[in-house]
């Protein structure tokens, strides 16, 4: 089926492309404007087609109904964006930041164990104001200092406590994962950090909903996996696999997926869905085979469907999985036809007007990516081989799935995980079979847990069969190049890769002669492109004070490498740490990385370092301690940087002055007292920067 005949037979992909660019553009006004104004004048050309010149010919102004309502779509997908976004009632509930206020919250989810406390996000009900309660909306993100009593807290419990609100915290180091801005897509802009006994659980508070009635089932369902002899790291496994709790899972455990490319079998997603599915519809088809049973043959399995899409949080994978599989069960059981890219512009359609923000969900895209990648693709490449074996049949059909699922992921995988993982035909391979006979085990644990010897002798087989799988894992990411990471592409080579991917799978797989032409100039493009950035890095000089709270940290990006200047703690929790840095040198694409603790002395190329003093080619930093006063400040305007060396160090009004002009920094670890009585004394006549509200990147050349 061509593109062209593809877009005629699905009405509902001409209503969902433009939908959602309607919300991509929500936050241009000016492009919204454009919109509007060339919908005023089409509706005005049809008016007076359809008033004054009726004599005109309808057929001829075809394309310019359709712009039309292409147009009112963009507008919808705009408006609808617009009306979900709940950056006012972040504003109704944080109107006295300055000060701690009394508010009653109704918990949306169960709590989670962070390093600090337990996290829970929870709607605002009431603040408190003058001695009584005033009605209040919005989102908060909770964090709870009281773990003693936090984990009594479950779904649709009401909170009342008494803390300080503040907005989510943007992304303080260059290239670093923006917080704000993902949670501000769940509709979260402000937190509240609760101290211990300034929080009380409110019977009366408590208000039951149809999620968190899902979620208390779930969390049940767990406690069952709990209370057998299962280890913790299997029941982290289950609860995301299974369940879809991604919450409990071992940080270790979670890496050795990711490394063997089979992390897609814990997200609940279509696969999931599919299993059930290919379990149910058997059943229910001997059950309902007669033609006067055939309402209850499509209706009791989605029904079903959704009840486990409910059961596992409505994420945007499962959603898609269920409205598809609903659009097949529908369309098989009644002997209609069924179109692949009409039935996923439904779920887009149904899934937007919902919930606009979901299109910049990862398990969104990645969700419609691979369906549309194995829809398209899978067929081509199945078509490569055929075994007559039946065992080897199935094992090419379901390498087939995978290698298009990959490819058509590829881009968007690099772009946002930055690594590829090498050998996901041979651990799909193994994982697929085993996560679906853990997922059948599974459900019969649940559906047995009333009979006490089946359900332990099931519970411990799941626990050996999802031991089996956790270990076959983990070997299997300690394999030769397992993990091919440091990957970091912009915007511009995103959309590179994207095209070179469609441009090979036409010549691959279609033989299409001009698509290896248009591959070969996109290799071209891309190579150029990779030249003159590191031209351009071969010239870079700049400064980078970096936002690590407890530490100080700065990275001299000189050339093709860095040089990373921090205190001696920092270098001994660097694995903690290194999120803060390690993105800002890997886009750099720095050839190599030198560590230097402060106070060492060292000289190359293009650093010089002797004490406290830092010269990268004529450019000094100059590193504030007791010795600041003893030695004489040679260099032109130097950058002196305040560290938790500086407290000891005490400056005289003429030294002040001395100062006047220079480019001071105030890193993290620097007293308040200090950071306050440098910035009132010269924040006129200096140039005073603060790391705590975000790094500070100087450009020398």
């Amino acid at each position: 089926m061509h593109l062209l005949e593809i877009w005629k037979r699905s009405p509902l992909l001409r209503v969902a492309l433009p939908l959602m660019a309607g919300v991509v553009l929500s936050s241009y006004d000016f492009l919204i404007a454009i919109v509007l104004a060339k919908c005023l004048l089409l509706g005005c050309f049809f008016f007076m087609q359809n008033t004054i010149n009726k004599h005109w010919s309808r057929s001829r102004f075809l394309f310019l109904e359709g712009i039309s309502y292409t147009c009112l779509c963009v507008l919808t997908g705009a408006m609808l964006a617009r009306s979900t976004k709940l950056d006012g009632d972040a504003q109704r509930i944080s109107m006295q930041r300055s000060s701690k206020q009394l508010l009653a919250v109704h918990v949306l989810d169960e709590p989670k164990e962070v390093a600090w406390g337990w996290s829970v996000t929870a709607n605002v009900t009431a603040r408190g104001c003058d001695s009584a309660s005033v009605p209040c909306r919005g989102r908060i993100a909770l964090l709870l200092q009281d773990s003693l009593h936090a984990r009594s807290i479950h779904a649709d419990d009401g909170l009342w406590l008494y803390a300080e609100i503040s907005d989510v915290p943007h992304a303080k180091n260059p290239f670093e994962f923006d917080y704000a801005v993902y949670r501000a897509r769940q509709g979260v802009y402000v937190q509240a950090l609760v101290e211990e006994g300034h929080w009380q659980c409110d019977s009366l508070l408590h208000a039951p909903t149809w999620r968190g009635c899902f979620v208390r089932l779930r969390e049940r369902l767990l406690d069952a996996l709990r209370a057998q002899p299962i280890e913790q790291r299997e029941i982290g496994v289950l609860a995301a696999l299974v369940l879809g709790k991604t919450t409990e899972m071992d940080a270790e455990v979670m890496q050795a997926y990711a490394a063997a490319g089979a992390v897609h079998v814990l997200a609940v997603s279509g696969l999931h869905v599919a299993l059930i599915y290919m379990l149910l519809k058997p059943l229910f088809t001997w059950l309902f085979g007669k033609r006067r049973a055939r309402l209850l043959r499509w209706l009791i399995p989605t029904a079903l469907l959704w009840f486990y899409a409910a059961l596992t949080g409505f994420s945007p994978s499962v959603l898609r999985a269920a409205l598809m599989f609903s659009c097949f069960i529908v369309a098989e059981t009644f002997g209609r036809n069924n179109n692949i890219y009409n039935t996923m512009s439904a779920s887009v359609v149904v899934l937007v007007v919902c919930d606009p923000m979901v299109i910049y969900s990862m398990g969104f895209v990645l969700s419609y990516v691979a369906v549309l990648g194995i829809v398209v693709l899978q067929p081509r490449i199945h078509a490569w081989c055929y075994f007559s074996h039946v065992l080897l049949r199935k094992a090419w059909e379901l390498t087939s799935v995978s290698i298009a699922a990959q490819i058509a992921t590829l881009p968007v995988t690099l772009y946002l995980f930055h690594q590829f993982p090498t050998w996901f035909i041979v651990t799909n391979l193994l994982v697929i079979p085993l996560s679906t006979l853990v997922l059948y085990v599974a459900l019969m644990f649940f559906a047995c847990m009333w009979w006490a010897a089946g359900s332990a002798f099931i519970g411990g087989l799941l626990g050996l069969l999802t031991r089996i799988m956790n270990e076959v894992m983990e070997a299997s990411s300690h394999w030769p190049m397992a993990l091919m990471e440091g990957i970091h592409f912009t915007s511009f080579e995103f959309a590179l890769c994207s095209l070179v991917v469609i441009a090979a799978s036409l010549c691959l797989l279609w033989q299409h002669r001009r698509a290896l032409l248009v591959l070969m100039g996109l290799v071209s493009v891309w190579i150029a492109h990779a030249a003159y950035e590191h031209w351009k890095r071969r010239d870079r000089l700049e400064f980078c004070f970096h936002s690590v709270k407890g530490h100080d940290v700065l990275v001299a990006h000189a050339a093709d490498t860095a040089y990373t200047m921090a205190d001696s703690t920092w270098f001994e929790e660097h694995n903690l740490q290194r999120r803060h840095t390690e993105p800002y040198v890997i886009a750099m694409l720095s050839g190599s990385k030198v560590e230097v603790q402060m106070g060492d002395s060292m000289c190359t190329a293009a650093i010089l370092r002797v004490g406290s003093w830092t010269m990268i080619e004529n450019h000094t930093v100059l590193l504030v301690d007791s010795t600041f006063h003893r030695q004489p400040v040679q260099a032109y305007h130097p950058i002196l940087w305040f560290t938790r060396e500086s407290n000891r160090v005490y400056f005289t009004q003429e030294q002040l002055q001395a100062l006047q002009g220079y480019t001071l920094v105030l890193g993290n670890t620097l007293s308040k007292r200090k950071r306050k009585w440098l910035t009132d004394a010269l924040g006129k006549s200096a140039r005073v920067v603060d790391v705590k509200q975000g790094a500070f990147v100087l450009p020398l050349r």
